[in-house]
């Protein structure tokens, strides 16, 4: 790569992340279970990529298209705010706040993520929301140490790997490949997976089960039910998960000599694939809102992200079912396939409630940032926010490292400068 690619990429780097982002190619030469990871990816996808370690930043990662190789941003804020929402999944403790912590938690996020992609006032409005009358306080900050001195298991490489993998899904040949009639993903199969998910909700009016067809049938829609989109999306998921079993059960036995436990392994994949739900959920809700209110359109799309993350695990499945069924028995027989489909259903099934329980609370989130009516006015909740401030030390402290991440960005707004004076 030359001089030139370097400060192109550099500067579009600063553009996206913010002028004082810390970030560094990651060294591809270290002994490092990533670069297993990427040396695996590198495999099947080839070499046209290169992933940049942020320093703190947004919960997401992205790519940017247009350079050679293509940049991969990854951040220690997404690292550690994933490994949160894991606990959300797998954490006994936690079920009895489950519903307030969830809400909260979305909240934050979308914060986060409107400073990037929307309006601040909103985002400030949803950082505030989040910490006022906040009882049980649980860290998201900086998780990066106690991560890396996990054991290497089917948790570690899950929490490590899946959102960097589905990312690099998405630079996957296959993306650019045509689907004949007959295949699992071809547009009609899709478009079938589509309406059989919409009559699963029985609460959707017929007419909005119609329109979500024909929205997804029009390539230049802007939905989360695109055919395009759905197929994009499931082949990045399937790429993740495929790659994620390979690598896991490979550095497992060099690294520990530990027994790979499959059903871990696709417990984890259960819990990842909705954690990238809730993120993608929260940012097309940072995209959306605004500080007047959500559109129709907005509403629509919030109603359908259900569904078309049931779209999403069906295809998942054509993935997970045969991987799991070809390790545990090799050649699988008829019987075989159908006991594995009911092991994974059974494991899907033993997290239902508590998806259920968390997308709650994320709907609620979203319903406060996309619609005012689901809100105080925003110099009532800043008020609200002061008057907590004194006893509250922690939700100050929260506030100010949202401000510090407004300032990286160099975002300005009228709430925004209420916050940082109410801090100052």
């Amino acid at each position: 790569m030359s001089d030139f690619d370097n400060i192109a990429i550099e500067e579009a780097l600063k553009s996206s992340l913010g002028r004082t982002a810390i970030f560094r190619r990651y060294d591809r030469e270290n002994k490092t279970p990533m670069n297993f990871v990427l040396d695996e990816v590198q495999r099947q996808i080839g070499p046209g990529f290169g992933v940049y370690w942020v320093d703190g930043g947004h919960p997401e990662v992205f790519c940017l298209p247009g350079f050679s190789p293509i940049p991969v941003v990854f951040s220690t804020r997404y690292l550690s705010l994933t490994a949160f929402v894991r606990r959300l999944f797998v954490e006994e403790s936690l079920k009895g706040v489950l519903p307030d912590v969830a809400e909260r938690t979305a909240l934050k996020v979308i914060a986060e993520l409107s400073l990037r992609h929307g309006d601040p006032d909103v985002a400030v409005l949803a950082l505030v929301k989040s910490i006022t009358g906040k009882g049980i306080w649980i860290s998201d900050d900086d998780q990066l140490m106690a991560l890396e001195h996990e054991p290497i298991h089917e948790n570690y490489m899950a929490t490590w790997f899946y959102g960097l993998l589905h990312e690099l899904g998405h630079l996957h040949p296959a993306q650019n490949s045509a689907f004949g009639e007959k295949h699992a993903f071809s547009d009609a199969r899709i478009l079938a997976a589509i309406a059989a998910s919409l009559d699963r909700f029985p609460a959707y009016p017929d007419g909005m089960k119609r329109a979500a067809i024909e929205q997804a049938r029009q390539s230049q829609e802007n939905s989360i039910l695109r055919i395009d989109h759905l197929r994009t999306e499931g082949l990045a998921d399937m790429f993740a998960a495929s790659v994620l079993f390979k690598s896991t059960f490979e550095i497992m036995k060099r690294v520990n000599q530990k027994q790979f436990e499959v059903i871990r392994y696709v417990q984890e994949i259960v819990v990842f694939s909705n954690i990238i739900a809730v993120i993608d959920r929260c940012r097309r809700t940072a995209a959306l809102a605004t500080l007047t209110g959500g559109t129709r359109a907005a509403a629509f799309e919030s109603a359908l992200h259900p569904v078309s993350m049931m779209v999403r695990g069906m295809m998942l499945r054509e993935y997970l079912d045969r991987a799991v069924a070809e390790y545990l028995y090799s050649k699988p027989t008829t019987r075989q396939f159908e006991d594995v489909e009911q092991l994974i259903d059974k494991i899907n099934g033993s997290f239902s409630e508590t998806v259920d329980t968390i997308d709650s609370g994320v709907a609620r989130a979203m319903a406060f940032s996309l619609f005012p009516e689901h809100r105080t006015n925003g110099l009532a909740a800043l008020d609200a926010f002061r008057i907590e401030l004194a006893e509250s030390p922690l939700g100050g402290a929260e506030a100010r490292r949202f401000c510090e991440l407004a300032d990286s960005l160099s975002i300005s707004g009228k709430l925004l400068t209420a916050l940082k004076g109410i801090l100052s």
